[in-house]
């Protein structure tokens, strides 16, 4: 009935550890008491596989070779402008941290894109294999040839008007889809 006939320790969880138990008691306006375990499994690592290269960048970064691998990124303030048109692809994820995306000339990510702010294709070609997140932002699918391969998901708007494409996940926003 107590921590121990259920083999579990009030402790914080370990490398060992398996499962983590959240347990919750409530008390009723008439003083009855119902207890209440949630059992969850416990992970204690990457929850994916880390391959390829990571790099951060505190300034500038442009695709110069044909093909960049790794998830980048981009740790300065302000927008990531993409321009890797032109056989120019960035093979992994994009993480733009203290700014938005922009998209400046036709831009190719084979991972998920993750921003803080705005994502904006400004009438250029955006591919990207994974999701496509804004997390304080709005999106702007305003171009032809736009293809995310998963969710796009936005804090703010998301616009496809004057866009065409395809996006295999579904649009998921707190604000309006228009």
């Amino acid at each position: 009935a107590g921590w121990d006939a259920a083999g579990v320790t009030p402790t914080c969880p370990s490398t060992t550890t398996k499962w983590v138990v959240i347990r919750s008691t409530g008390t009723g306006a008439n003083g009855a008491q119902t207890t209440i375990d949630a059992v969850y499994p416990w992970y204690h690592g990457p929850a994916t596989q880390p391959a390829g290269t990571l790099a951060f960048f505190e300034g500038e970064f442009t695709a110069t070779k044909s093909t960049y691998q790794g998830d980048l990124v981009i740790r300065d303030d302000g927008d990531y402008e993409c321009n890797n048109a032109d056989g120019v692809s960035i093979q992994g994820d994009l993480w733009v941290l203290k700014g938005g995306l922009v998209i400046t000339k036709d831009c190719v990510i084979t991972g998920s894109v993750y921003t803080r702010d705005l994502i904006d294709t400004k009438n250029h070609k955006l591919q990207v294999g994974g999701d496509l997140m804004s997390l304080q932002g709005s999106i702007a699918l305003t171009a032809n040839d736009v293809k995310i391969g998963g969710d796009v998901y936005a804090k703010g708007t998301i616009s496809t008007k004057n866009g065409s494409g395809v996006v295999n996940g579904s649009f998921k926003t707190a604000a309006t889809v228009v």
